[in-house]
C-alpha cells in the first residue's frame, strides 16, 4: 500500500472593496437655457468594503465638444482634451462616502448625457455600479427680434423681451447694449464692464478676473505688442466668482487679454 501525500497552499484572502457612484442633478439645472444657466451635476462616491478602497478614482466623461465647452470641480481637474473631470480621491474606508460637484458650461443640445465612473486599486466584487448617467436637456435661448440679444436679458434688464437697442449706450460708457448682454454687465451703471482685475507675478504670471455663469474665458498673451498673434494659456467656464488663471512662464514681459465667448 502506497501513501499519498496531498500539499495545500493557502494565503490571505483578496482584498475587496464595492466602490460606487451615483450621479444626479439639481431639479433647476435638468434643463438649461444656453448662455444664461450652467448644468450642475452632483456625484456621490461611496465604499460599501468589505475591505478599505485604496486609490479610488472617478472620472465624469461630458458630451463632445459641440454640447459642452468647460467643466469645473471642487474635488477634480477638468482636462480639455479628452473632455474628461478626473479626480483622485485617495482611500475610502468601509461606508464612507464623499460627494464631488461638477458644473458643465453647454454650447449646444438638445440632449447632453454625462456619464461618470470609479474604482480603485482593488478588486471590486459589484463592477456593476461602478457607472452612472444623467441626461440633461440645454436649449437656445429665444431672440424674437433677432437682434443678437436673447429675450430672457431683455426682460431682465429692460422689463420687455424685445426691443433693447443693441447699438444703444444708455449709460454712457461707450459700451454697446449687445457688448454689454456679451459681458453680462449692466447696460444702466457706467463704469462696471468687464476688466482684468489684477495681473500678478508668483514665478510666473497670475491672471486674475470675474466670471459669468453662461460665458466661458479664453485667456491669452503676447510677449510682444508689435507682434500680430495672441498665443491661448487656456479656457475658463464662469461660475460668477472670481478666478486666477496661472501661467508659468517666466518671461521678463508678457501682455495678457481675456476673450469673452458667448454660446
Amino acid at each position: 500500500m502506497q501513501d499519498l501525500t496531498i500539499d495545500l497552499f493557502g494565503g490571505p484572502s483578496p482584498q475587496l472593496a464595492d466602490v460606487a457612484v451615483l450621479k444626479t442633478t439639481g431639479l433647476i439645472t435638468t434643463v438649461a437655457t444656453i448662455g444664461r444657466e450652467n448644468l450642475a451635476y452632483l456625484l456621490t462616491v461611496s465604499n460599501a468594503g468589505p475591505h478599505i478602497a485604496e486609490g479610488a478614482w472617478l472620472v465624469d466623461r461630458l458630451p463632445p465638444t459641440g454640447t459642452a465647452v468647460f467643466a469645473s470641480s471642487d474635488q477634480g481637474a477638468y482636462d480639455a482634451t479628452t473632455q474628461r473631470v478626473k479626480a483622485q480621491l485617495g482611500n475610502m474606508g468601509v461606508g464612507e462616502s464623499l460627494d464631488v460637484h461638477v458644473a458643465v458650461t453647454p454650447i449646444g443640445g438638445p440632449m447632453i448625457t454625462n456619464w461618470a465612473e470609479v474604482g480603485s486599486a482593488v478588486i471590486d466584487p459589484l463592477p456593476a455600479n461602478n457607472t452612472s448617467h444623467v441626461v440633461s436637456v440645454a436649449i437656445p435661448a429665444l431672440d424674437t427680434d433677432r437682434d443678437g440679444i436673447p429675450d430672457w436679458w431683455t426682460q431682465d434688464q429692460f422689463g420687455r423681451p424685445t426691443n433693447a437697442l443693441p447699438n444703444d449706450d444708455e449709460d454712457h460708457d461707450l459700451i454697446t447694449t449687445l457688448n454689454e448682454y456679451r459681458m453680462l454687465s449692466s447696460p444702466h451703471q457706467a463704469n462696471l464692464p468687464f476688466r482684468i482685475e489684477e495681473i500678478g507675478c508668483v514665478h510666473g504670471g497670475l491672471v486674475t478676473f470675474e466670471t459669468k455663469v453662461g460665458r466661458t474665458y479664453e485667456v491669452q498673451f503676447k510677449s510682444n505688442l508689435q507682434a500680430t498673434a495672441w498665443w491661448p494659456l487656456g479656457v475658463r467656464g464662469g461660475t460668477d466668482a472670481r478666478v486666477s488663471y496661472y501661467d508659468p512662464s517666466e518671461d521678463p514681459l508678457r501682455f495678457y487679454r481675456v476673450i469673452i465667448r458667448v454660446p
